[in-house]
């Protein structure tokens, strides 16, 4: 995070999303694989403090999402702080919409769209989420085996895109409705 981008700043932040989705898979993925992919991903990085805000809507509310959960679960560093406030603006949806956005991403991902919608609606949900926590967590729900699987070739290929779509997918199967 204190090293600045090396290269090509794009890629730098692609590396950054994917390492987050495959970080988050490890609930969901064998150990041993995930731990490979994990480190195999990290060695990828190749520096964030020069990463800004991009142009393109799913990887900004991707960005807005992944600091916040890290900063969350890490405390906050100097570098999350200033993507958290360069992204203030990034629009969230209300956790009481999430079934309508999330169930239309995942038909569509499942007719052989790209995925990106998924990764907007459960990163919108997650920003949610972040900010307006449950009263009461119900446990989550087990993913179904489709999920399982598309996660699981997702890991053995090491496809940046489809190891974020696999992560949304699964932690949008298994999250629990929003009380209402």
């Amino acid at each position: 995070m204190a090293r600045s981008v090396a290269g090509d700043a794009a890629a730098a932040l692609d590396a950054f999303l994917t390492l987050n989705a495959a970080y988050f898979l490890g609930e969901w993925v064998p150990g041993a694989a995930h731990g490979r992919l994990v480190c195999r991903l990290a060695a990828r990085l190749d520096g964030l403090a020069t990463v800004t805000v991009p142009d393109d809507e799913t990887a900004a509310l991707q960005l807005a999402q992944h600091v916040r959960e890290l900063a969350a679960a890490f405390g906050a560093t100097p570098w999350t702080s200033r993507i958290s406030a360069l992204t203030v603006d990034v629009a969230c949806d209300r956790g009481a919409e999430r079934p309508g956005p999330i169930g239309a991403a995942t038909v569509t991902l499942a007719r052989g769209g790209d995925g990106n919608a998924l990764l907007r609606a459960h990163a919108r949900r997650r920003l949610w989420e972040l900010t307006n926590p449950p009263r009461i967590a119900p446990a989550p729900s087990p993913p179904p085996s489709w999920a399982l699987a598309m996660a699981r070739r997702a890991v053995a290929r090491a496809d940046g895109h489809a190891l974020q779509v696999a992560e949304a997918l699964l932690a949008e199967v298994t999250a629990p409705l929003p009380q209402l």
